[in-house]
């Protein structure tokens, strides 16, 4: 029985020919070299910010975004509740508090009608998370957070090549972070970048990632920092990854569409509702809403050798963020746990591999 796998990367282009060059021509395997300076240079040029910083994941990424804005102690962040765990343990790690918000049911982004609900004098952030592809409102959020006086920060983790109003998504928040992760649309195996348009923000956060210090090797530590730099070996992949980033985006799209025209006519299947003029999501995963028991949906799926992923567990229902949510109720995340299901979106599908999705499906 063939396997197919929630997502593969497609490293079918010039990653092993720019690999090689690095190891063999270049000899840069750390922490420096002309694929690190282009893949940063990359990142500006498709996400359209003055300054971009690689690094070690998206998580380090967010790291260096808080320890920049100087958030700490004593502080708040709100953060939607449905997210990966690392948009609020960064939070936690910097010593701040993060503040659970409730997503909305169109569109499954942060709710954007909770935050004056969760708004106080120790709130410093809100941290955007454009969850399984989709941007947030961020007319409202800009608006939002400059009367407020608070910093805004993108988690595009999951957005390459996503666009609100016309704009990358990446080039809103004061600093915006993506993730490389190997199931993202664009892959270094692991890997992050924070992008920004002020300079001061930049500078700092090249100090943390590097031990905090100005230069390497000089040995002279300005502040207390981490040792978040990608390799050149990454850089070099993620170079050859840009390369085909309309070519991914493209599959992505056509993917979602066959996928939506084989399952819209099934009244158990719910997808999600977007502003279509406003919006332009990315299809990381293909991600729908079974109105059937989810967990025996995934059984049947896996018996057929489809691999699949229940949405995120919201925060306020996971042990290790319990004591944030002070017994609060979160109705919105909860319902889009309860049906919520990713399926296989890598480039390497064929029409054939939906069409048995898709059939399998039908028979829930």
């Amino acid at each position: 029985m063939k396997k197919i796998p929630i997502a593969e990367p497609d490293l079918s282009g010039k990653e092993k020919e720019y690999l090689l060059d690095a190891l063999l021509n270049e000899k840069k395997i750390s922490a420096s070299g002309k694929y690190l300076d282009k893949f940063e240079a990359l990142g500006k040029k498709y996400f359209q910010r003055k300054f971009s910083l690689s690094c070690t994941s998206g998580t380090t990424a967010l790291h260096l975004a808080l320890l920049a804005l100087e958030i700490g102690p004593g502080d708040e962040v709100i953060v939607p509740v449905l997210t990966f765990a690392a948009t609020a343990a960064v939070v936690v790690h910097c010593g701040a508090k993060p503040v659970f918000v409730d997503c909305n049911k169109d569109d499954w982004t942060l709710d954007i009608e909770e935050l004056d609900k969760k708004l106080t004098k120790k709130t410093k952030a809100v941290i955007a998370v454009d969850l399984y592809g989709m941007p947030c409102d961020y007319d409202y959020l800009i608006n939002w957070c400059k009367k407020n006086k608070i910093f805004l920060i993108e988690d595009a983790a999951e957005a390459h090549g996503a666009y609100y109003n016309g704009k990358p998504v990446g080039s809103f928040g004061d600093i915006s972070c993506f993730s490389f992760y190997g199931n993202k649309i664009l892959t270094t195996g692991e890997g992050g970048m924070c992008l920004t348009d002020d300079l001061r923000l930049y500078q700092k956060m090249k100090i943390f990632k590097n031990h905090g210090m100005k230069r390497k090797g000089l040995y002279e530590h300005e502040v207390v920092g981490y040792n978040y730099r990608l390799t050149n070996i990454q850089a070099a992949i993620g170079c050859a990854q840009f390369e085909r980033f309309k070519e991914f985006l493209r599959k992505r799209k056509k993917i979602e569409s066959l996928y939506k025209s084989l399952l819209s006519n099934l009244d158990f299947i719910y997808f999600r509702n977007y502003n279509k003029k406003r919006v332009r999501p990315a299809c990381w995963l293909f991600s729908i809403l079974i109105k059937r028991n989810i967990n025996k949906a995934k059984e049947i799926l896996s018996q057929g050798g489809i691999d699949t992923r229940r949405f995120f567990k919201p925060l306020h229902l996971q042990n290790a963020y319990r004591v944030f949510s002070k017994k609060q109720k979160f109705p919105n995340a909860e319902y889009l746990y309860k049906y919520g299901i990713s399926l296989p979106t890598s480039v390497k599908l064929n029409e054939k591999d939906i069409k048995y999705i898709s059939n399998i499906i039908k028979k829930l």
